[in-house]
């Protein structure tokens, strides 16, 4: 078993995800359905969205990735203006 990695070194997706979906939403807390310090749980209109991932290269960069059904498949949220900046490891 590995560890989902979304994100390239530079903050873009990295290779082989496919963005399925755009939307504005906000984030508000730490994911539920993942013991992950680096997931957030967030909404986009009237669904919520669990987990979600933001680039560790740039913790200012708004974007995030969920996934859509699988891991190579990401959902990305334009805005994360309700959540804290991402952990970062140690």
């Amino acid at each position: 078993m590995g560890t989902l990695s979304p994100w390239s070194r530079d903050g873009t997706p990295a290779r082989g995800i496919t963005i399925t979906d755009r939307a504005g939403g906000s984030c508000f807390g730490t994911a539920e359905s993942t013991m992950r310090t680096d997931a957030w749980r967030c909404t986009a209109g009237d669904r919520i969205l669990d987990p979600y991932f933001f680039p560790d290269s740039n913790p200012e960069d708004t974007g995030a990735l969920c996934f859509d059904g699988a891991p190579t498949r990401m959902d990305m949220i334009a805005d994360k203006t309700d959540c804290c900046p991402p952990v970062q490891e140690q």
